[in-house]
């Protein structure tokens, strides 16, 4: 049976400080480490990326395959792209200067992540964390240096640089919400900037009540941001309205917590270790006594060399081993004006992206971002960029993105 999609983004204002009952599942638990010592001093000792895979509440995780530091430099934050499976990773190179961010892709074969590109420039210096905005797909890095470094990808998957974004105060952790309109950016002080990224300008800011250094944040299910704090040991939540302003404030105990994240379900929380305390502590949510419970910390099941010295989570989908395939059709009509109708296959539900780029490949509109269904689909296309502008005629390109595949077809628009 023929669907159509139409993406709805729905942002509910939670009146309780409880986190909300939502589908439980397998997932898997990415942590970067980076050598110990004054800005990283110590090359010789081990560094990488560990992966653990959770599948119950509350039960102890396999300890998969991790990504050496020999490909990595200092790695620092890190973000998932699950519609290509791919594995971004940020070096801060000691906070002394430069900048990039490693590209790793899922080899399913071996379930491994294999090396694939590096990304620098646009005033990279020192990277911190990384958020894909969910309706775009650019890519925002912080920067020791200072502001938000902005990227969107070109037809054939280069990164592109799209400017900066939060002036020159240096920058920890960035989030930005599902709609794509607002972003997030802490500065290790007790003050959360809000961004719009329609107009690029800056909001009202908010200051959380107790807090010291805010470094790194998670905005989970459209609706609760949370952000940690190594010198107050706290991880606060807060409150995510319709119009993205943020109230509510939780303040949940973690030992000198750098980084966060949270399960799919929102009961289990990871706080990573820093300064005093290197280690992974996991909190469970208590519903009955609507507190955080904390389980015996995890402590990386790898050579190391040494403890932790700092350390990011982030939580993304198990990838799939089996390839699941996925047809891009032609468009219909072709040459179109206005708009046209995109029609696609999948054999199995995968994370699906559908984009248009221009003639020279740059990124024009993202027309869906979203996990899809097996079957037959139409997206429409009303011949608009992102800003809703009306683009000119040419040729362009729908690119398809989903079940570990990528298909390109042209689409010809005649004013």
């Amino acid at each position: 049976m023929m669907t159509s999609i139409k993406t709805t983004i729905l942002v509910v204002t939670l009146a309780i400080l409880a986190p909300p009952a939502l589908l439980a599942g397998p997932f898997q638990l990415w942590v970067t480490v980076s050598p110990p010592g004054p800005q990283n001093a110590n090359p010789g000792t081990w560094g990488g990326i560990l992966r653990y895979q959770f599948s119950d509440a509350g039960a102890p995780p396999t300890v998969l395959t991790e990504i050496d530091r020999s490909l990595v430099a200092d790695p620092c934050g890190l973000v998932f792209r699950p519609a290509s499976h791919e594995l971004f990773v940020g070096n801060r190179h000691g906070n002394t200067g430069g900048g990039s961010i490693s590209r790793f892709t899922y080899d399913a074969a071996s379930d491994s992540f294999e090396p694939s590109g590096t990304i620098t420039g646009n005033g990279l210096n020192g990277v911190h964390q990384m958020a894909l905005n969910p309706l775009t797909g650019e890519l925002f890095a912080t920067n020791y240096g200072g502001g938000v470094s902005r990227f969107l990808f070109d037809v054939s998957d280069a990164a592109i640089p799209n400017g900066t974004i939060g002036g020159s105060q240096w920058t920890r952790g960035v989030a930005v919400s599902p709609d794509g309109q607002w972003l997030y950016v802490t500065s290790a002080t007790p003050v959360i900037r809000r961004f719009d990224l329609t107009t690029g300008s800056e909001l009202a800011s908010v200051t959380v009540a107790g807090a010291a250094s805010l470094h790194f944040m998670r905005l989970v299910g459209g609706n609760a941001l949370y952000v940690a704090d190594p010198v107050t040991s706290m991880v606060y939540r807060l409150v995510v309205a319709s119009d993205g302003t943020l109230s509510g404030q939780t303040d949940i105990p973690a030992p000198s917590a750098a980084g966060e994240t949270v399960s799919p379900d929102q009961r289990e929380l990871f706080a990573t270790g820093h300064l005093t305390s290197h280690q992974i502590t996991r909190l469970l949510w208590d519903e009955q006594n609507q507190v955080w419970t904390p389980e015996t910390p995890i402590y990386p099941d790898v050579p190391m060399g040494d403890i932790l010295a700092m350390a990011v989570a982030d939580l993304v989908d198990v990838p799939d081993a089996a390839p699941r395939a996925a047809m891009l059709l032609p468009n219909r009509p072709n040459p179109f004006n206005p708009g046209t109708v995109i029609p696609f296959r999948l054999d199995s539900p995968a994370m699906v992206e559908l984009a248009i780029y221009d003639a020279t490949g740059r990124f024009v509109r993202m027309l869906l971002s979203q996990n899809v269904g097996a079957g037959s689909h139409e997206i429409p296309w009303d011949g608009r960029d992102q800003g809703g502008h009306a683009v000119a005629s040419g040729v362009y390109t729908v690119r398809l993105t989903g079940g570990s595949q990528t298909q390109l077809r042209s689409l010809v628009m005649v004013r």
